[in-house]
């Protein structure tokens, strides 16, 4: 008897699921004041209307991953190098390309803030940008940590929204004064 594969690991589901991000991130590219309907999408994606559900319950909820994987590919990991620049440079430098990503990107962001944002795409975020900042993963509530990463991340939305003015290297500098208080909290936690 053969094993039935679950989606995650079969792999037409994860090319499928992929195919759907690709194109859904095409159309809002192309044209971000557009709307995007499940019709739209799955003929861009080659795919039928019930595959799209077996995927996402709506467009927003396929936005809100679209967003997070795109975020979560053009932010690495921090590795702090003991290579003689200041731990504020260090965050400046590793902060500059995913800020660059973000306003190179720019109205894809904004259409998913403006139409797909929720509390646990935030959520998400808060988390991405708190493993991405420090060396070790918090190893639990750590309310500094939440509000430091909380606060990087409403200022870079604001940012994206026009609300703050600057460049990707403004908005880097700005969140690189943070990484003292980083620093400190990662050592407090690993005592």
């Amino acid at each position: 008897m053969s094993e039935i594969a679950q989606p995650e690991t079969d792999p037409r589901f994860i090319r499928t699921h992929k195919s759907l991000l690709e194109a859904l991130i095409a159309l809002v590219d192309a044209d971000p004041g557009q709307p995007i309907s499940i019709t739209r999408l799955v003929e861009t994606a080659g795919v039928t209307r019930p595959t799209f559900y077996q995927h996402f319950a709506d467009v927003g909820a396929a936005l809100q991953e679209a967003a997070l994987e795109r975020v979560a590919a053009a932010y690495p990991s921090f590795v702090r190098h003991d290579d003689g620049r200041a731990i504020v440079q260090q965050v400046y430098d590793h902060i500059l390309p995913p800020l660059q990503h973000l306003h190179d990107h720019r109205q894809f962001y904004l259409r998913v803030i403006q139409t797909a944002a929720s509390a646990s795409l935030f959520e998400a975020l808060v988390r991405l940008v708190q493993e991405r900042m420090q060396r070790h993963p918090p190893q639990s509530d750590n309310d500094l940590s939440d509000v430091i990463a909380a606060g990087a991340m409403w200022l870079v939305v604001r940012w994206l929204r026009g609300s703050v003015d600057g460049s990707p290297r403004d908005i880097a500098r700005r969140i690189a004064t943070l990484a003292p208080l980083l620093q400190e909290t990662e050592e407090e936690e690993h005592r």
